[in-house]
């Protein structure tokens, strides 16, 4: 079985023109048939930049695609009647069975929150565990939020985690996953895998890792996104097994 992964952070859907213009990022995601998707910097409810958008929903509509959404920030002072917020989302082809939300608490008092969304998605073959995140912008920070990634994740699971590391792939963040899982750009990227910024890459900060269970076929940044958003989306198409089925009761939460 041949999944279809991209992992985008989206800037709100702001692009480096300053235009925000969230039907170019759909459009950016149709183009590449990802049947998984992870985003980072996603508004809900949440800003005039936005325009007061629910964007988690207009995307899963626009796409046809599932989703669940994990904020790092919670309040909204745009539209504070709303239960709005700031973070992460998961779109998928398949089925998102289970979610939880895990707040990731960084090493200064007063940083940005941030949140891991851990999710299930049924396959049809099987259940994959896949989380997205982004990490915080002190090294320090990034080295304990990791910590509660890697002990939010159940072990020898199908597994997919992706998202904005903000750290290069020789930091201590990125060294751990390492540790743990595949990093698909270094199993099959060509070059050196910048994805930030789009209108000057330099930097290569965003990852798919991957568990054993998948072979990577292709890795690359999507760099036809252009001005989109101030990221590159990284994709990557990967083989997988059939999956045993999970013995893990399972609750529903995902949205059509």
């Amino acid at each position: 079985m041949i999944v279809n992964v991209l992992t985008y952070n989206i800037h709100s859907g702001i692009g480096t023109d300053g235009q925000f213009n969230l039907e170019r990022i759909g459009e950016v995601i149709r183009s590449s048939n990802a049947d998984i998707v992870g985003l980072n910097e996603v508004d809900c409810l949440f800003h005039k930049r936005s325009k007061g958008m629910d964007e988690p929903l207009w995307l899963s509509n626009y796409l046809q695609m599932h989703y669940t959404f994990a904020p790092g920030i919670r309040n909204s002072s745009f539209l504070p009647w709303k239960k709005g917020g700031f973070g992460n989302v998961l779109l998928s082809k398949f089925p998102i069975v289970s979610m939880e939300t895990i707040p990731l608490i960084g090493w200064m008092e007063r940083e940005e929150p941030r949140s891991l969304l851990k999710a299930c998605i049924d396959t049809g073959t099987g259940i994959l565990q896949v989380a997205v995140t982004h990490l915080g912008l002190n090294e320090k920070s990034r080295k304990i939020q990791m910590d509660k990634v890697l002990a939010s994740l159940q072990p020898n699971r199908p597994t997919i985690v992706m998202g904005d590391w903000n750290a290069k792939p020789d930091e201590i963040s990125s060294l751990m996953m390492n540790s743990i899982y595949k990093d698909v750009w270094k199993c099959k990227g060509i070059g050196e895998g910048y994805t930030f910024s789009s209108d000057n890459p330099k930097a290569r900060i965003d990852y798919i890792y991957v568990s054993s269970h998948f072979c990577v076929e292709e890795a690359r940044v999507v760099t036809e996104a252009g001005e989109a958003s101030d990221h590159f989306p990284l994709y990557c198409a990967m083989n997988i097994a059939e999956i045993k089925p999970s013995a893990i009761r399972i609750q529903i939460r995902s949205r059509p």
